[in-house]
């Protein structure tokens, strides 16, 4: 692996590194013989994450998502969410909507109701519309047991239903049933309906964001 490549996995244990020695004190020989355990360390979390027994990379994935460190995050996300095992798919999602996340919706803008639409993602979702596509966000809160659903952020009710691999989003005049593909990315479909007007519009979270 190469310096570049290094540094940007390693960054996450630098600052310790950097802390730990008076300013000016720390040689490129240090740097590099850090980088060296950091990937020693990175290689460890990997195993675990593609240990033989499921139940074993399951648990390794669940914990490894409740950290606050974003390397560890974003290799248990990608371990689980590209896993060719349903159960570790839902176990991953489910772990991502309970660190309560920020979901960028895309949606891809066309038909002949794209005028109504617009102002509905503006409107309604406070979103925005960058030529054919738009982009709102949803707030994700906790999740309500009783209801078996997450909640919009400090708000009652459900904004994410979830059955195996597929999560349900419930937004205002709209359900967006979106499914896990082969590259880690939920899409689906917008379906809106409100008065007179009808949509299926294509739409895609990329939850590696």
């Amino acid at each position: 692996m190469n310096v570049l490549n290094a540094l940007a996995v390693a960054g996450f244990l630098v600052g310790a590194m950097l802390t730990a020695h008076p300013a000016g004190a720390v040689t490129f020989e240090d740097l590099e013989a850090h980088m060296d355990r950091s990937q020693a360390e990175l290689a460890k979390f990997r195993s675990a994450l593609a240990d033989d027994n499921p139940d074993r990379r399951r648990a390794a994935m669940e914990f490894l998502l409740k950290s606050d460190d974003p390397v560890l995050v974003r290799l248990a996300k990608e371990a689980g969410l590209n896993s060719p095992d349903i159960q570790i798919q839902k176990a991953a999602l489910r772990a991502i909507f309970d660190r309560n996340p920020r979901l960028r919706v895309q949606v891809q803008m066309d038909g002949p109701e794209t005028e109504h639409l617009i102002g509905w993602i503006e409107g309604s979702l406070e979103g925005s519309v960058e030529g054919k596509t738009a982009f709102f966000y949803l707030l994700v809160g906790e999740y309500n047991s009783q209801l078996e659903c997450w909640s919009p952020y400090k708000q009652k009710g459900c904004l994410i239903y979830l059955a195996d691999n597929t999560a349900t989003l419930e937004v205002r005049n709209a359900k967006i049933p979106l499914k896990l593909n082969e590259n880690g990315l939920m899409t689906g479909l917008v379906l809106y309906e409100w008065s007179e007007h009808r949509a299926n519009l294509k739409s895609m979270i990329d939850l590696m964001e």
